[in-house]
């Protein structure tokens, strides 16, 4: 309530509006492009429903080049491809989408092994990822002042080399892994996302001419919520895959494999909880069932962050190729003041 009064007071309800038409086809198409990206991110390593994954990649494929065709010969276009091409917004930008999801990522894939593996409360599981935040908060001062002193490029893969390093202590853990640890883990990714954070919306925003400014907003605000949704639909979706997998295998080598029914299969695949509902209904498998989940869920967890890991080292192949030095991130980002001068 003390906000709206506030709004009504002191916020305008005009400052510096032009009478550009808003590019609503741009609009609606990005939208679509958006969630046939990230559904088909979540479900196409997921064996049953991989075919229908497939198809949403395809349309968002077909999508994003609609959405660029459109942004190409739009009159006022929701997002310039001319900035988006230059290299101190793209490589940036992408850095940022790829270190911003595996936080979310992590976290995401982490809390499901804490309650299930560890045996941790709700309350528990939130508690261990405080530290994450305890990172952000302390190391994002001086990485404000890092960029300053040796650039975007720099900042940005040291901050990589943190959250790598949070994903590999991640891959060793276990149902006996101490809350301490597990904190110490959340803690180091979050120190690295707070050294990727700065630099990654810094140089996005010293790309961007002043009358674009809200696409570099809305592209920091991309960094956060598209590379969280994807990365957590990819994390997800490959610890239900590694956890069905898993399962199946140990069914496979079973000494009762041939008298489980293909529906029981199916159940005890589909997830954790569905897979604890299964072993309710059969009291007298009820141990062998909840180790073999507990085991195919460890393994899944593990292949989530092993892929979680592949994603950070390939983003940091991508930020140190393609972003520069930082003499010549400072030449670049003159350029592009001069250019835009002259428009």
């Amino acid at each position: 309530m003390a906000a709206l009064v506030l709004v009504v007071l002191f916020v305008p309800s005009h400052v510096a509006e032009n009478s550009d038409r808003v590019d609503h086809l741009g609009g609606v198409l990005s939208v679509f492009m958006v969630a046939c990206l990230v559904l088909g991110l979540s479900t196409v390593f997921v064996p049953t429903t991989a075919t229908f994954g497939l198809i949403l990649l395809v349309s968002g494929a077909v999508l994003l080049l609609l959405f660029g065709w459109r942004q190409r010969r739009a009159r006022s276009p929701l997002y310039d491809l001319r900035i988006a091409r230059r290299r101190m917004f793209w490589a940036p930008a992408t850095g940022g989408l790829i270190v911003f999801g595996s936080l979310m990522g992590a976290m995401f894939v982490g809390q499901q092994f804490q309650q299930n593996i560890l045996g941790y409360s709700t309350l528990d599981a939130s508690l261990s990822i405080i530290p994450a935040g305890v990172g952000l908060l302390l190391v994002a001062p001086h990485s404000a002042r890092l960029v300053l002193a040796r650039g975007s490029r720099f900042t940005m893969l040291l901050g990589y080399g943190f959250v790598l390093l949070g994903f590999i202590t991640m891959l060793f853990w276990n149902a006996t892994t101490p809350f301490w640890w597990v904190s110490v883990a959340y803690l180091v990714i979050g120190i690295g996302a707070g050294f990727a954070m700065t630099p990654a919306s810094r140089a996005i925003t010293e790309s961007t001419p002043v009358r674009r400014v809200g696409m570099a907003s809305a592209t920091a605000d991309l960094q956060r919520d598209l590379g969280g949704s994807i990365m957590q639909g990819v994390l997800g979706a490959i610890l239900a895959a590694g956890f069905a997998r898993s399962f199946g295998a140990l069914i496979a080598g079973s000494d009762e494999a041939d008298s489980i029914s293909a529906q029981v299969v199916a159940a005890l695949q589909a997830s954790y909880a569905s897979a604890m509902h299964v072993a309710e209904q059969y009291p007298q498998y009820k141990d062998q069932i909840v180790q073999a989940a507990q085991q195919s869920l460890v393994d899944g967890a593990i292949a989530a962050y092993a892929v979680g890991a592949i994603a950070i080292a390939l983003g940091a192949v991508v930020v140190a190729i393609f972003l520069p030095r930082r003499e010549r991130e400072l030449a670049l980002v003159a350029a592009y003041e001069k250019e835009d001068a002259g428009r």
